[in-house]
C-alpha cells in the first residue's frame, strides 16, 4: 500500500490534504499528452493504464489496485502523461492530491518517500513482465496465463473482462480472443458457457502458458 509503515500523523497530513474522487464506470482520469496531473491513489476498485497505437488498437499497459499511484511520472518529472488512465468497474475511487501540496508534504514528511518509491517499484516490475510476455509469448500463450489469473484456484469463473478488454491486456484485437477461446473448448482445456469458463485441462493450460514464442 502506498502510505504503508508510515506514522499515523504521516498519514493525517495526507489525508487532509487532498480529496477523494468517485469515478463512473470508465471515466478518464487523463489523457495521454495532457499536462502534468495531480497526483492520485487508488482507494477501490481499479483504473487501467493504457495507449492507442496509431491503428487505433488498446494496448493496456498496467491495472492500478488499491494503493497504486497513478499518474506518477508526469507528477514528478513534469512532462506530459505518457498514457490514458481511466476508470474500470463500477466502485472505482481515487485519492487526489495536487502536485504543490505534495511536494510540501514530502518535504515534511519524507517517510512519504519510500511508499512512492514501492508503488513505482511495483507498477514497474509489472510492466517489464507484460513486455517479456509481449515479446517471448504467443497470443496463445499469453490467453492460457490470463485465463489461470483470472481462474486463481477456482475451477470456474466469470471472465472478468470484455473481449475487447481482453485483446488490450494480450496486445491483440478482440477477434484473435473469440476465436483462441473457442479454439481452447475445441480442444478441451477449457468449457465456456456465455462469459462463464470452467478450467477442463489446468496442466495444459499451464503447460501452454509456459511455453516460448
Amino acid at each position: 500500500m502506498f502510505l504503508q509503515g508510515t506514522s499515523p500523523a504521516t498519514t493525517d497530513a495526507f489525508a487532509y490534504a487532498g480529496t477523494i474522487r468517485r469515478l463512473n464506470p470508465d471515466a478518464l482520469l487523463f489523457c495521454e499528452g495532457d499536462p502534468a496531473p495531480a497526483l492520485l491513489v487508488v482507494v477501490s476498485g481499479s483504473v487501467k493504464l493504457f495507449k492507442w497505437d496509431k491503428r487505433g488498437r488498446e494496448l493496456t499497459l498496467g491495472i492500478a489496485k488499491p494503493g497504486d499511484v497513478v499518474g506518477a511520472p508526469a507528477t514528478f518529472d513534469g512532462g506530459n502523461c505518457p498514457y490514458h488512465a481511466a476508470a474500470t468497474g463500477t466502485n472505482a475511487t481515487v485519492f487526489r492530491i495536487s502536485r504543490e501540496p505534495f511536494y510540501m508534504l514530502l518535504a515534511a514528511h519524507p517517510d512519504i518517500s519510500a511508499g512512492v518509491i514501492r508503488s513505482l517499484a511495483v507498477q514497474n516490475r509489472r510492466l517489464i513482465e507484460m513486455l517479456k510476455a509481449q515479446a517471448l509469448h504467443t497470443v496463445r500463450a499469453r490467453f492460457a496465463a490470463y485465463l489461470l489469473s483470472a481462474a486463481g484456484t477456482k475451477e470456474s469463473f466469470v471472465l472478468p473482462e470484455s473481449n475487447i478488454g481482453i485483446a488490450a491486456h494480450l496486445g491483440t484485437v478482440r477477434e484473435v480472443v473469440s476465436r483462441t477461446l473457442h479454439q481452447f473448448g475445441d480442444l478441451g482445456y477449457i468449457s465456456v458457457r456465455g462469459r462463464t469458463v470452467i478450467i477442463t485441462d489446468r496442466g495444459m493450460l499451464m503447460e501452454l502458458a509456459t511455453a516460448p514464442g
